[in-house]
Parts: structure tokens; sequence; C-alpha cells
């Protein structure tokens, strides 16, 4: 359950986690860790959407169509949101998930896995 949990609250649970005897169980702590990677990207994808969702706003000079098209692409906004319950419930109705990207990732950061 703990495991799932890094997944809906990215930052908080795996640091909880890993700083606690929960680091002791290694299917816990790598979960910890990819909810710690799965959080970065998730920050990363923010920045980016926000960036591209400012861009676009100012290319259509704003107005009623820019109003139109930014509200449409707030729906994007909550695509890591979504992932990460996807990843969540994976994560709880299975033993051990490889993610896409996110395991790859976590590997290349965290050398100890």
């Amino acid at each position: 359950m703990i495991s799932a949990l890094c997944y809906i609250f990215v930052f908080l649970v795996p640091i909880i986690v890993l700083v606690t005897d929960m680091k002791n169980s290694r299917f816990t702590k790598i979960h910890a860790y990819q909810g710690l990677v799965f959080g970065g990207m998730a920050v990363g994808y923010w920045i980016l959407f926000c960036v591209c969702t400012f861009i676009v706003g100012a290319a259509l000079g704003g107005g009623f169509i820019a109003a139109a098209v930014q509200c449409v692409l707030w729906v994007f906004a909550f695509v890591p949101t979504a992932l990460g319950l996807y990843f969540a419930y994976l994560v709880y109705t299975k033993e051990q998930v490889v993610l896409p990207f996110v395991t790859d990732a976590t590997r290349g950061v965290f050398k100890d896995l």
C-alpha cells in the first residue's frame, strides 16, 4: 500500500519511506526511488506545459480564440496526475512492475537498485 502512495504523493511519501525503517524492504525502497523520479518528471512536464500554454496564448494574440484554446489545453495539465494514479494502481495490484521511462530513469539516477 505504501509503495502505491509513492506515485500519488510524489515527494512526501518517498522521502518518509527513505528516512524510516520502511527502506529495509527492497520493494518499497525501489518504489520510493521511482516515486521521486516520477515526481521530478512531473514537475518538468508541468513547467514545459506552462511555457507551451503561454506561448500558444501569446501566438494567438489573446482574445476569445486564445482563451478557448488555452481552456482546452488545460486538460493536458492533469496527465501527470492520471499517470500517477495509474502507476499506483499497477503497483497496488501486482508484485513488481516495470514502468515505462520511469524505471530506466531511476536505474540511471540511483545506482544501488
